[in-house]
């Protein structure tokens, strides 16, 4: 009875970590068929709640082998995977927005596999306290990415974390002389190889600085919104959601160039109104990494109403920059009939 007990309680961790691999693909099916937000973010909790738990249950009952820690690191990139497509096809601008960082962070992953894979014949389960940080970074950006619409602070966040995350993990490879599971930290990893502390660890340090540097230099950048890039936000169009593309000015119309591209005549707007906001982004860790350094960025939302040449009303609502929103205030205000005497058709400028 206790063997089969034994046998049941060796399971569970395997079948814990399996079926979080294969809500990946869950996802991505949930939303292809346009399930709902607060659904997706639920099985994102769900998941975290297993990655965590299993580890806990395996340590209790004795059964947190070397192969349960590796498969249970391969379902979480499987899941995080599916996590990633899922939140592209919701957010395709993000994508677009983030696309250097993104592959930057793929890149070190795959690296950091590939180069454990050929020293030691094993996959990397080092499980450190850096990893879990980004564990959860990243299971808080998803979970904003699916219920909100402007996710964009907490990728950049998790990111970060992965860059820095997976340059530590290329870095215990290199310095541990045979493979082992859960190495929490770097000063471990240099102990386990019995390399000096001092002068090793501020090598290591610099090492971890200077990606961490670099790594800002290709997010940053990409952060703030491009001049003459507009992001529809939302409407009546078949635009989707948060899709970026340059925002053209003519004579006649008022033109966005996404895949579909929309113009909109001057003569045919009904209506325009401004809105601006503030851009948070992170909610707590901006006040760490961001809010401590970084002024109060205002997004600028402009809502056209228009009828197209059935005569249909059409809403469409964009997001463009400060200078951006300044110079389409002034041209509505010249070429749009209906905003020549109405002072709704005015930007409103920051305080």
């Amino acid at each position: 009875m206790q063997t089969e007990s034994r046998t049941v309680k060796e399971r569970i961790p395997w079948l814990m970590a399996g079926t979080r691999a294969l809500l990946g693909a869950v996802m991505v099916l949930g939303e292809r068929a346009r399930w709902n937000g607060v659904a997706l973010a639920v099985l994102v909790v769900t998941a975290l709640l297993s990655d965590i738990f299993d580890g806990v249950l395996a340590r209790r009952w004795k059964c947190d082998t070397a192969a349960v820690r590796v498969f249970d690191s391969m379902a979480d990139i499987m899941f995080y995977a599916g996590c990633a497509i899922a939140l592209g096809m919701r957010h395709p601008g993000i994508v677009h927005a983030f696309a250097v960082p993104i592959a930057i962070v793929a890149g070190l992953e795959v690296s950091g596999l590939v180069f454990a894979l050929r020293k030691f014949g094993k996959l990397p389960s080092y499980h450190s306290y850096l990893a879990k940080t980004w564990g959860l970074a990243l299971a808080s950006a998803l979970v904003v990415g699916f219920v909100t619409k402007q996710p964009s602070g907490w990728i950049a966040a998790a990111l970060a974390l992965g860059a820095l995350c997976n340059v530590e993990g290329l870095l215990m490879s290199a310095i541990l002389p045979v493979w082992r599971r859960d190495v929490k930290t770097l000063a471990e990893a240099c102990r386990l190889r019995g390399i000096a502390r001092q002068s090793k660890l501020r090598f290591v340090a610099s090492v971890a600085g200077a990606a961490m540097v670099l790594f800002a230099m290709a997010v940053l950048p990409l952060h703030a919104q491009k001049p003459g890039q507009a992001v529809y936000e939302t409407g009546t169009t078949g635009i989707a959601a948060n899709t970026t593309a340059p925002m053209m000015i003519s004579a006649q119309v008022l033109r966005f160039e996404a895949p579909t591209p929309l113009a909109i005549p001057y003569e045919r707007i009904d209506n325009v109104e401004w809105r601006k906001d503030v851009r948070e982004h992170m909610g707590f860790f901006p006040a760490m990494f961001v809010g401590m350094v970084a002024a109060r960025e205002h997004i600028y939302r402009l809502t056209l109403s228009y009828h197209d040449d059935s005569g249909v009303s059409q809403v469409a609502v964009f997001q463009v920059n400060r200078n951006d929103a300044i110079s389409l205030s002034e041209l509505l205000r010249m070429r749009v009939p209906q905003c020549r005497e109405k002072a709704r058709c005015l930007m409103l400028y920051d305080e």
